[in-house]
């Protein structure tokens, strides 16, 4: 599929709100139809390992995606700046999910703690401050040159097309 550069940022859009909206969707699914199980005792290694797992998903998403946008920033074509800008932002969006995702499945499934839950809510909170980056910011965030600048905003100029 051939995108020029607003549909290039409008589908990082719809996938960064199709995740956060996926998120959303498990924890109310699992809210509505499985009860929590019982708390478990204050000797439970999950209250002490999910928010540590929570936190370095946080933290590695922090660290990890500026450096695979300033790899993506050295790359020679528009293209190949731009799938690696992408893969930047969905290796950090996915982090974070999973980070929740877990938290969500240790509150129901595992331990019942409230904690659990809560720390789910913060991790969607924090995806939901991590909006998908606006035309500026990637030109911004990539240094690209008033031509790939240029080519970024016609609407007529093809450049990304996305392999499936």
């Amino acid at each position: 599929m051939e995108q020029n550069g607003k549909q290039f940022l409008q589908s990082l859009s719809v996938l960064f709100y199709s995740l956060l909206g996926g998120q959303l969707l498990v924890g109310l699914v699992l809210y509505f139809f499985f009860p929590p199980v019982p708390e478990a005792g204050p000797d439970d290694v999950f209250q002490f390992v999910l928010p540590v797992v929570l936190v370095s998903c946080i933290g590695l998403s922090l660290l990890l995606a500026p450096k695979r946008i300033a790899m993506a920033k050295e790359a020679q074509t528009l293209e190949a700046k731009l799938l690696g800008y992408r893969s930047a932002w969905v290796m950090r969006w996915a982090l974070v999910e999973g980070g929740t995702l877990l938290c969500l499945v240790g509150y129901f499934f595992v331990s019942g703690n409230i904690l659990f839950l809560v720390m789910a809510g913060v991790g969607i909170v924090f995806f939901g401050t991590q909006l998908p980056p606006s035309s500026d910011r990637l030109v911004s965030d990539l240094a690209l040159s008033s031509q790939e600048r240029s080519r970024l905003e016609d609407p007529n100029e093809i450049v990304v097309v996305v392999r499936r």
